[in-house]
């Protein structure tokens, strides 16, 4: 059984039009209540977004040449945001795709994402910019081991029981997410002519 990887690709900055055109795109990604294939079906497949007419969509193969993992599901969306669930990665064409259509519409338009592995084996942050990924960090578990990050507690490898006081580090993983996101912003340079 493959690992889900969680991720939330955000619209982080663009013009009225483009924010206009995404929560059109998350308003077409809901079904209306009464056309839900399943009743905790809130979402259509995500192919259904720019592939509409194309052919075997629903198969492993185009998801992974077009989305770029075997399966991935929309688990909520909101004016800025798209949450998914996928196998083993993040959606990394879809997001591309989503930034390059967005682009058309304002050429500065700029996405964010954050992940995690389910374990966590890995996570990370990326940026899209013109239709593209302009940059990304990702950590996996040996990388954020070594920071002091730790998730679960192993009784045999940490030798000891779990004190009363221990918290596994969701948060500082988080913060260090948003630090990097921060970073290859920071590091952006946006043509406002």
């Amino acid at each position: 059984m493959a690992n889900n990887v969680y991720s939330i690709v955000s619209l982080h900055s663009g013009n009225e039009d483009v924010h206009t055109w995404f929560k059109e795109l998350v308003e077409n990604l809901r079904y209306p209540e009464d056309e839900r294939p399943q009743e905790y079906e809130h979402y259509k497949p995500l192919h259904t977004t720019f592939w509409p007419d194309e052919e075997d969509t629903d198969t492993r193969g185009w998801y992974i040449d077009n989305i770029g993992v075997k399966w991935c599901h929309i688990q909520d969306a909101y004016e800025t945001e798209i949450n998914t669930c996928s196998a083993w990665g993040i959606p990394h064409d879809f997001y591309e795709k989503l930034s390059e259509e967005a682009s058309k519409i304002d050429e500065n338009v700029v996405f964010t994402v954050t992940y995690e592995d389910e374990m966590p084996n890995f996570f990370g942050s990326s940026v899209y910019y013109q239709g593209e990924q302009f940059d990304s960090c990702e950590w996996d578990s040996d990388e954020y081991e070594g920071q002091g990050l730790c998730f679960y507690w192993d009784e045999d490898e940490m030798g000891e029981e779990e004190p009363e006081d221990w918290e596994a580090s969701w948060e500082d993983m988080h913060l260090l997410q948003h630090e990097n996101l921060q970073q290859m912003l920071d590091g952006l340079i946006i043509d406002e002519n």
